[in-house]
C-alpha cells in the first residue's frame, strides 16, 4: 500500500520548512495562543521534538545537529545579503542621477535578477551577487565610494556569493533524504505538514497587519528560501 504526500517537495525539505515555521511559532506564540488555546505550552516544543524525531527515525540523519544548523546558517547569510543588496540599490539611487543610476543597475544585474531576489529566489540572489562581484572594477569602486558609499559594503557584497554558494552546497548534501514509500513515515510527515499548515492559516490572519511576521508563516516562501 502506498500513500500520497500532501506536500510537493522532498521529505527532508518538508521537515526543514516545518521546523523553520515552528520556530517562528515559538517566537510569536502569544497572539496565536490567544485565539487557539490548544496551542498553549508545551505545544510548540512538542511539535519541534516531533519534527526532529521524524527526521531521525525515518530518514536516518542527525537532523537537529546537522541539517538544522546548516539551514539556519544559509538563511542567515541570505537575509544578510538581501539586506545589503537592497541598501546598495538604494544608495545608488540617491547618489547618482537617473541615467547613471539606470546604467549601474543594468551593469550589476539588478534588471535581470532583482525582481526574483525580492521573492526570496536563492538562485537569483547568487546570480546577482556574482554579477556584482564580476563587474565591480577598481574604477567603478572608486566612483561609487567617492559618493560616500562605504567600501566595506561593496566588499561584503563581492564576498557574499561564495559564502552563500558554499553554505548551499553543505545544506543540499544534507537535505536530499527521503523515506521512499514507507507508509508509516509518509503518514507522519503528512500529519506534521498539516499541523504546520493549520498554524500558517491562522497566523496569516492574526498577523495580517504585520507583513514581516506574516511572511514567516508561508510554507511556499520558506521553501523557496531553501532553494527549491
Amino acid at each position: 500500500m502506498t500513500i500520497s504526500r500532501d506536500y510537493n517537495c522532498s521529505d527532508m525539505k518538508c521537515l526543514v520548512v516545518c521546523a523553520t515555521i515552528d520556530e517562528s511559532f515559538l517566537a510569536n506564540k502569544e497572539p496565536l495562543v490567544a485565539v487557539q488555546s490548544s496551542w498553549a505550552d508545551p505545544y510548540g516544543d512538542n511539535l519541534k521534538s516531533r519534527i526532529q524525531e521524524a527526521g531521525t527515525k525515518y530518514i536516518g540523519i542527525d537532523y537537529r545537529a546537522d541539517l538544522r544548523n546548516a539551514t539556519r546558517d544559509l538563511l542567515a547569510l541570505q537575509k544578510d545579503a538581501l539586506d545589503k543588496v537592497g541598501l546598495f540599490k538604494t544608495q545608488l539611487e540617491v547618489n547618482f542621477d537617473k541615467p547613471r543610476y539606470a546604467e549601474l543597475l543594468y551593469h550589476f544585474g539588478f534588471d535581470s535578477y532583482y525582481h526574483k531576489v525580492r521573492r526570496n529566489n536563492q538562485e537569483a540572489l547568487i546570480n546577482l551577487l556574482m554579477q556584482i562581484r564580476q563587474n565591480m572594477t577598481d574604477e567603478l569602486k572608486t566612483e561609487i565610494t567617492a559618493k560616500g558609499i562605504a567600501a566595506t559594503l561593496l566588499d561584503d557584497l563581492t564576498a557574499a556569493a561564495d559564502l552563500i554558494h558554499a553554505a548551499n552546497i553543505k545544506q543540499e548534501s544534507l537535505k536530499s533524504g527521503t523515506a521512499g514509500n514507507n507508509l508509516e513515515a509518509v503518514t507522519e510527515f503528512n500529519a506534521i505538514y498539516n499541523e504546520i499548515m493549520a498554524i500558517c492559516k491562522v497566523a496569516k490572519r492574526v498577523f495580517k497587519g504585520r507583513p514581516e511576521i506574516k511572511a514567516a508563516f508561508s510554507f511556499a516562501k520558506t521553501l523557496r528560501a531553501l532553494g527549491k
